[in-house]
């Protein structure tokens, strides 16, 4: 079968392997064949004409590197966060290292 690998370990096989035979319904059939799953799964083919980062031939473990995502979108709204989560106060530090001129800046402005 297209990009199954076998080896020692399951989980040695499964990084190694890609994702071609799951865009054909023949090699998925054929797979189900082997597994003899009960009851069995209705399982399609990925669609090949749809954009992915990822090539059919990518090993599973590069899209476990990149967690299977194609694209972060990051939406940040601390509105919700507050109203989800109701924290009981907010604080943070601001840490900065005073260099010469800022020392002699603190200085002056004690004297």
């Amino acid at each position: 079968m297209p990009g199954i690998k076998s080896g020692c370990y399951i989980i040695e096989a499964l990084l190694q392997s890609d994702l071609r035979c799951f865009y054909d319904q023949t090699c998925i059939n054929q797979l189900q064949s082997y597994l003899r799953l009960t009851p069995p799964i209705n399982i399609t083919a990925l669609e090949k004409s749809l954009p992915s980062n990822f090539s059919s031939n990518s090993s599973i473990a590069e899209l476990l590197d990149h967690l299977m995502v194609e694209q972060w979108t990051p939406l940040i709204v601390y509105e919700k966060y507050y109203h989800e989560c109701q924290p009981y106060q907010c604080v943070y530090i601001y840490k900065t290292k005073n260099g010469a001129i800022g020392i002699i800046t603190i200085i002056i402005g004690l004297i």
